[in-house]
């Protein structure tokens, strides 16, 4: 004998009879065993969802279930209909769980149950006449954290493992609802998809750990179970760090950011206030990211190897004195299968850009250097007043080199050097320099014209280049 919940809608139920008579219902093989919860937390129930994506109703009168024992339950001895593009919830007890107290279909409760196997079993569903309808075998690999259902990706799709994978919602489940994978993942991601951008493997001791990857695609990619692989060790294991669920979704071409904690916001306060940005706080003490050294994989909620790279120390600048709280920045996408000659040190003052373009970044792919370098100021004039208007002057410093060290001088009139925007700095063959008008000493300078000279060094070649330009400090009428 059938039981159904207290709060089963009836309302939909007998919109689908009505249906049903104006022509035929759907037929039985249209229907899927769309989601089940084979391993439910303690006090929670076991449960089976069926969907019928079919434009008609189904009619479940008469079906059973069976497992790999041949235990079979019949569903239902009267007409009970699956609403066309609906869901059905066949459970072992109610409520299915504390997150689901009250779901937006009817629950269903056979006289009896399948009982799901943890270690795996099989779901077999059957019609009136015993036709199948569709069936699966399933492993524990399907969904290996407990209180998590496996959810199908496709339901046009045989039930296949490959079609299967852990549900990435936050209660651990979808019943009655559309499913997590289907919605965040209808197709495996591709290599290269996402890529490694800029690491902070040695941060300062007010800051933590952090690894930006850039979306090297047109679409969102959510980020819900994907792992973070470290180096093997010993055992022959990696380490890894696998993202919540609910991960979020990184914007096409933007940013996500992954930091230990938030202590991430004291180096880079703006992080994560724009929308082409995603910042996901671990609330970790670290990513056990190597100081010195380190290899990393990036791989998605289905397996695959998203990027990979190994990194070391010797990357860095050589003139620099220290690399602690100095990121590692990828100077263009191309590049990055080119190791050490594809990265380079941040130039920028606050040792990294997490969720901005890299400061040692190059427009030019591979083989597409320029030849000549140049300085471009804008505005210019500029009057640095503290009115809030034209305060502020953008320098915009080309070199033919993919990666140089640069200094970045300005010179009053007299040739006397008064400030120095940059003094052995990594640069890739562009950056953009900002100057309020003030000397090294923090004075503003007079008004008048100055001269800024840009000196670049390409370490591969040996050779220097220069350029210099005119800036002209003014003052409003």
């Amino acid at each position: 004998m059938k039981r159904f919940v207290p709060f089963l809608r009836f309302v939909p139920f007998l919109m689908v009879i009505l249906v049903c008579i104006d022509g035929p219902c759907l037929h039985a093989q249209d229907v899927v065993i769309n989601e089940f919860m084979f391993a439910p937390l303690s006090g929670s129930a076991e449960w089976i969802e069926l969907y019928n994506p079919g434009d008609r109703p189904a009619n479940i009168r008469g079906w059973t279930l069976s497992d790999r024992s041949r235990k079979t339950t019949r569903l239902a001895d009267e007409d009970t209909f699956i609403p066309a593009h609906g869901f059905l919830v066949i459970a072992s007890a109610v409520p299915l769980g504390t997150d689901w107290e009250q779901i937006p279909v009817a629950v269903l409760l056979p006289s009896s149950f399948p009982s799901l196997n943890n270690s795996g079993d099989d779901i077999v569903l059957r019609d009136a006449e015993d036709r199948l309808v569709d069936s699966l075998t399933y492993t524990a690999s399907w969904s290996p954290t407990r209180g998590v259902s496996a959810e199908r990706i496709r339901a046009d799709a045989p039930p296949l493992r490959e079609n299967w994978a852990p549900s990435m919602a936050s209660a651990g489940g979808t019943p009655g609802e559309e499913n997590s994978a289907t919605v965040l993942r209808a197709e495996p991601r591709s290599r290269g998809d996402l890529l490694f951008n800029e690491l902070m493997p040695a941060p300062l001791p007010t800051s933590c750990e952090w690894v930006e990857v850039l979306n090297n695609t047109a679409d969102d990619i959510p980020l819900g179970r994907w792992t973070l692989l470290g180096k093997p060790n010993a055992e022959g294991k990696r380490p890894g760090i696998t993202l919540p669920a609910d991960g979020g979704v990184v914007p096409a071409r933007g940013y996500a950011v992954i930091a230990a904690d938030s202590s991430v916001l004291t180096t880079h306060p703006a992080l994560g206030t724009t929308d082409d940005v995603l910042l996901l706080i671990l609330n970790r003490s670290s990513l056990d990211l190597g100081n010195s050294e380190d290899e990393l994989l990036f791989v998605d909620a289905t397996g695959n190897v998203i990027d990979s790279m190994w990194y070391h120390e010797s990357w860095h600048s050589p003139l620099l004195p220290s690399t602690t709280g100095i990121s590692l920045e990828l100077i263009h996408a191309a590049y990055r299968t080119l190791g050490d000659e594809a990265w380079n040190s941040c130039s920028d003052p606050s040792g990294g850009t997490p969720g901005k373009r890299n400061s040692v970044h190059s427009e030019a792919p591979p083989g597409q250097t320029g030849s000549a370098s140049a300085i471009s100021v804008q505005p210019n004039p500029f009057s640095p007043d503290g009115d809030g208007f034209e305060d502020a002057c953008l320098l915009r410093c080309e070199l033919p080199a993919q990666v140089n060290q640069v200094r970045l001088r300005v010179y009053d009139a007299e040739g006397r050097c008064i400030a120095t925007l940059r003094n052995n700095n990594p640069m890739g063959r562009e950056t953009l320099v900002v100057w309020d008008g003030t000397d090294d000493a923090g004075r503003r300078a007079r008004i008048g014209c100055y001269v800024v000279l840009l000196e670049g060094l390409d370490p591969q070649m040996n050779t220097v280049t220069a350029a210099k330009t005119v800036i002209v400090v003014a003052r409003k009428l």
